[in-house]
């Protein structure tokens, strides 16, 4: 029996042996454990000693080496794949902006209708390749070659969307809480947000063939404008005046950033960047570095730095659709009380909030309501908010702390 017993430690001791050689040696151990022609030696010179329970017991070492084999290589196959599911988990800055391209969320498309309120629907869009450098007046600025990168992007499921259902008599009936924000942005900025003026920015053809329109045309759609028009109450909305047109332009970026950041936050992603137009998505709790467009320059140049984390930035520039009528600029920024062009001496307003639909819809606000009452609404919702005028004058309300100056022809100036 000793024998049968020296003969099987040998055996093992083999095993162990390879083993043991790993912690030395990887290389040279995995050679020892596979080196089956050592196995086959041992069990010619000693299988044979022992009868039966030899031959039962020369077999179950080497169904236990084959399983240890197997284990190795399982092993190596679940790292390998590991290893490259981690490479794609941590990317580039222009990787994470690539990677955001070819992702299909769930957003909500605000749309204006001619004879009925449909004000929100849900539609399918990707965010371009190269979207964080998108025109506009936020862009963000990647950090320098080896500062780290945003980790973590992974396809976004759709988003589910609130319900909202016309019925037959065009009442629509609606949980959609970003309805009744929308109102309660038009109500505290006196109408300076107001999303009835379709009437009016159709008759001015941004985007297509643009025109002063007819002052007579200008006045019969003004008086069909008005937030005053809408009538949110138990969930119903009804228009007073079947003649409105609503125009969600001024805060649609912003709610489909927010609907992107709910499909962010749903898989866990630690670090993004979404541009979509002049709004940018930052999201995550690192500090990301926001350029703010100078109103002069073209769209890759910049007056400011902002470094924020976790938020929303949107801007209202004159700049972004314009044209020139006799001698005349006229921009897109509508004017609800006039219907013509703002006109008060800004050229742009960028409102950093939590929120994609306030930073959007504050920021048209804000540039019509001028730098001393778009202060007070940036305030009151707790916003940041930065005013640039025509004379290279920059304002700032809320966080002075985040902005940097870049451009020595612009001047950070307190209200008088």
């Amino acid at each position: 029996m000793n024998g049968f017993l020296e003969w099987f430690f040998v055996f093992i001791s083999e095993i162990l042996k390879g083993f043991a050689t790993i912690f030395t040696g990887l290389f040279e151990g995995i050679r020892q454990i596979f080196n089956f022609e050592n196995y086959i030696k041992i069990f010619k010179e000693h299988s044979g000693q022992f009868g039966v329970v030899g031959w039962i017991l020369s077999i179950v070492s080497i169904v236990i080496v084959a399983a240890i084999f197997l284990l190795v290589i399982l092993l190596i196959i679940m790292g390998i794949r590991k290893y490259i599911r981690f490479r794609h988990s941590i990317v580039s800055d222009e990787d994470v902006i690539e990677e955001l391209g070819t992702l299909q969320r769930q957003v909500i498309k605000l749309t204006r209708e001619k004879d009925e309120i449909m004000a929100m629907k849900v539609a399918q869009i990707g965010v371009p390749a190269g979207a964080a450098y998108a025109t506009g007046g936020a862009r963000y600025i990647p950090p320098a070659i080896g500062e780290g990168a945003p980790e973590g992007i992974e396809a976004a499921p759709p988003a589910e969307s609130a319900e909202m259902v016309t019925s037959a008599d065009g009442i629509v009936h609606t949980n959609d809480i970003r309805f009744s924000k929308l109102i309660e942005v038009c109500e505290k900025s006196g109408g300076a947000f107001d999303f009835t003026l379709g009437s009016v920015s159709d008759l001015w053809s941004f985007g297509s063939s643009p025109a002063v329109p007819d002052s007579k045309k200008l006045s019969q759609a003004l008086s069909h404008s008005g937030y005053e028009k809408i009538i949110l109450s138990g969930g119903r909305i009804e228009k007073s005046d079947k003649e409105a047109t609503l125009d969600f332009g001024a805060a649609g970026k912003g709610i489909a950033l927010d609907e992107i950041k709910a499909c962010l936050e749903s898989r866990r992603v630690k670090n993004a960047v979404v541009s979509v137009g002049g709004s940018v998505l930052l999201f995550g709790k690192k500090e990301f570095t926001v350029g703010i467009r100078d109103p002069f320059g073209n769209s890759g140049s910049y007056v400011a730095k902002l470094g924020v984390s976790d938020c929303c930035v949107s801007t209202s520039g004159c700049y972004e659709q314009q044209f020139e009528q006799g001698g005349k600029k006229y921009h897109h920024i509508l004017d609800p009380e006039t219907g013509y062009p703002v006109d008060n001496g800004l050229l742009s307003v960028t409102v950093i909030s939590k929120s994609g639909l306030l930073s959007d819809a504050l920021s048209t606000a804000c540039f019509v309501l001028g730098i001393e009452k778009g202060s007070a609404l940036a305030r009151e919702y707790g916003c940041t908010a930065i005013f640039i005028d025509e004379d290279k004058n920059i304002y700032v309300e809320g966080d002075s702390g985040i902005i940097e100056i870049t451009d020595g022809s612009y001047n950070l100036t307190e209200r008088t």
